[in-house]
């Protein structure tokens, strides 16, 4: 019902020419750490968020509330002359973090970049087919031969591509490499397929980060992934906001550093006690 709210909202906002609403939240402890940093955002209706509009995603409880405060107050800044002063008040925002001494993450510009992996035929294609995606707006998905040719390539959505049952199982063993526009590390469902086709090297990137997961000894069952997923979300999202909180990690990659220890967790927990070796990276973009 909320998806379909959100769209009935947005078609009469614009039929009434309201270009921007507000995104607002249920201001609970559900409310994902995501959605909880867009509370009160202004954002145009004809350039949603990777994930969506507010309401729109599997399960967001979030609302859209109009931008007319130019329409009731002529003093108020228009929709436009908004955006620009929230996203000048962001960037100010982010320079006033300091990182605790010697406490650094990926995140920080400090932290050592490196260069990619490009040692065997097969990372190398990836690698050269990974600058050109890496900050587009949609997914793109390929797999890769161990010798480096692609064997299949598909463009998606900007939240998913998708591959048939046939073209899975035609493509198990193989690695398997896509942009997540949103910046995020794997999903459950990369790693659930992953398993399930027991992929060579699974591999997401974004505009500045890549995310490598391999399992040399095999992968766990996919249904065992899926288990602890939910069961771990909840408190890996408490550690991050805590961390938020006393000044640890910077609040404006909140959600990209709870969804990638919410799979570092789930891989580590399942291959750890099934006896799995397995090697989990994120790291920068390389200087190539």
């Amino acid at each position: 019902m909320g998806k379909i709210n959100s769209r009935i909202s947005q078609v009469r906002q614009q039929k009434l020419g309201i270009t921007h609403y507000r995104w607002r939240t249920s201001r609970d402890e559900r409310v994902r750490s995501t959605y909880r940093g867009r509370e009160g955002d202004i954002i145009a209706w004809d350039d949603p968020p990777p994930d969506g509009h507010a309401g729109q995603p599997i399960r967001c409880r979030c609302t859209v509330e109009p931008y007319i405060d130019h329409l009731v107050d002529p003093d108020a800044p228009t929709p436009e002359e908004a955006v620009k002063i929230q996203d000048q008040q962001k960037r100010e925002k982010s320079k006033l973090f300091k990182q605790p001494s010697g406490n650094f993450t990926i995140y920080d510009p400090a932290y050592p970049r490196v260069d990619p992996d490009i040692s065997t035929p097969v990372r190398k294609a990836m690698v050269d087919l990974e600058k050109k995606i890496r900050s587009d707006a949609l997914e793109t998905g390929a797999f890769f031969d161990s010798d480096g040719k692609i064997s299949l390539k598909r463009q998606g959505q900007p939240d998913r591509v998708a591959y048939t049952i046939g073209e899975l199982r035609k493509n198990r063993g193989r690695a398997f490499t896509h942009n997540h526009p949103n910046g995020m590390s794997f999903s459950v469902a990369d790693l659930e397929i992953a398993a399930e086709y027991q992929f060579a090297e699974l591999r997401a990137v974004g505009p500045n980060y890549t995310h490598i997961l391999t399992a040399p000894n095999g992968w766990p069952e996919a249904e065992e992934l899926t288990r602890y997923a939910d069961q771990s979300l909840q408190t890996v999202a408490d550690e991050v906001r805590d961390q938020v909180r006393i000044g640890e990690v910077s609040s404006a990659v909140q959600s990209q550093e709870a969804s990638h220890r919410h799979i570092r967790a789930n891989a580590l927990y399942n291959f750890m006690t099934k006896d799995h070796l397995m090697s989990i990276l994120m790291i920068e973009r390389g200087l190539h």
